[in-house]
């Protein structure tokens, strides 16, 4: 149950464990508590001897060193492991932090560089840690150039939501960001439904398109600033270049969320005028749904769903 510090004092009247084992968990649990000179002195003596997990001991003694600020051991002891399960990661990241936190940046960029050329790890992980030595070296352009690049490549892809995430969340933090920089932070942020932080480098745009006001108005509306979402969707109806049956669909959510059912369903009702794209028409028949469960409207509801339905049969 993750006890650590009840199982450590189990440990000290143990009598049933070999010796050598009684360490092995006495050192993992001083390490997850982060006690990490204990657990250094632990895994130390197990590392001299031999013990049946020594690569584990390895790989443990090496984080607990790292933990400890005893960066040479850290490096020396990672390096003579190559997989343990589950800690491959830990393992490349302790090689080239190591020497980065010695003081040794550029030795760490070219351990980061030969970990990625064998494979150790991905391209992207390679970009983001790079990025990381030159913003601690002080070369804030070329951290900015490669975490700009990372999220380019990464953020249509799934799988690196979170790495994205992370990318973004230390572009952001940079100063002297470009205009550029901040409508892309704007729109990974928005992407990620990290409503707060996309309008916040929305609004630092010093020109706004009707795209980039819509992207504000929806982070309003997301975040509970129903009126003034409102406001900004109304306005934007004047522009005839944006797509309105979008902008009534918002609206249909805007009344949804006041409480206000008939104003929203007659808000779907112009959306519906508008020509609405398959996608469109298949949120319209959720907001349907949404409202006959409102106002026990059963007619809605079935027809609602009878759109759902059709528009997506593989979800039936």
């Amino acid at each position: 149950r993750r006890r650590w510090a009840q199982l450590l004092s189990a440990l000290d009247t143990c009598k049933t464990l070999d010796s050598l084992d009684i360490r092995f968990l006495r050192g993992y649990s001083c390490m997850m508590l982060e006690r990490w000179k204990q657990a250094e002195e632990e895994f130390s003596f197990l590392f001299s001897s031999n013990y049946i997990l020594d690569d584990w001991v390895t790989v443990f003694l090496a984080k607990s060193a790292y933990g400890n600020g005893d960066y040479d051991l850290a490096y020396q002891t990672a390096k003579l492991v190559e997989k343990v399960p589950g800690l491959v990661y830990d393992v490349s990241d302790i090689r080239w932090r190591a020497l980065w936190k010695a003081g040794k940046p550029e030795k760490a960029l070219v351990e980061l560089d030969s970990l990625a050329a064998k494979g150790k790890i991905g391209k992207y992980r390679q970009w983001l840690n790079r990025a990381e030595i030159f913003d601690g070296m002080g070369k804030t352009k070329e951290a900015k150039e490669l975490l700009v690049k990372a999220i380019k490549e990464m953020r249509t892809a799934a799988e690196w939501k979170i790495t994205t995430a992370t990318a973004a969340t230390r572009l952001a933090t940079m100063s002297s960001l470009s205009t550029a920089d901040k409508k892309l932070l704007g729109e990974v942020f928005f992407e990620q439904s990290n409503y707060g932080k996309a309008k916040e480098f929305f609004e630092k745009l010093p020109e706004k398109d009707a795209q980039v006001k819509y992207n504000i108005a929806v982070c309003k509306l997301k975040l509970g600033k129903l009126d003034d979402a409102h406001k900004d969707f109304k306005k934007l109806l004047d522009d005839k270049k944006f797509d309105r049956g979008t902008l009534w669909w918002r609206i249909c959510q805007y009344y949804r969320e006041k409480g206000k059912m008939s104003e929203a369903k007659a808000a779907a009702d112009s959306a519906q005028t508008q020509k609405p794209s398959r996608s469109l028409r298949t949120f319209l028949a959720q907001e349907g749904i949404h409202i006959a469960h409102e106002t026990s409207d059963y007619v809605l509801l079935s027809s609602s769903a009878t759109i759902l339905c059709e528009l997506n049969p593989s979800d039936n």
